[in-house]
């Protein structure tokens, strides 16, 4: 991505080309929360694959038992040492 401005002296014309490539550079908001896999080319796709890594927030502080997969998954893995807690608190 790259860093736009637009100078005082540009026109209409370059003020919408610089607008609608830092829309792109932003990405389908209607598509953020959805799964995403792969190589991210715009900001939701970045925020899809982090939320594929931090798992479901929801889930937080159930018991789990297994190889943790995301993070809400190694936090609850801990449940029993307390842990779980301040993890809920630092996540927000």
């Amino acid at each position: 991505m790259a860093d736009r401005s637009v100078a005082t002296t540009d026109t209409l014309e370059t003020m919408r080309a610089t607008y609608n490539s830092t829309a792109t550079d932003v990405g389908d908001i209607s598509t953020l929360n959805n799964a995403f896999t792969g190589t991210p080319t715009d900001v939701v796709e970045s925020c899809n694959k982090n939320l594929t890594s931090i798992g479901n927030i929801s889930d937080l502080n159930n018991t789990f038992t297994g190889t943790p997969t995301d993070l809400v998954e190694a936090v609850n893995s801990k449940a029993n040492e307390g842990f779980s807690v301040a993890m809920a608190v630092a996540l927000g």
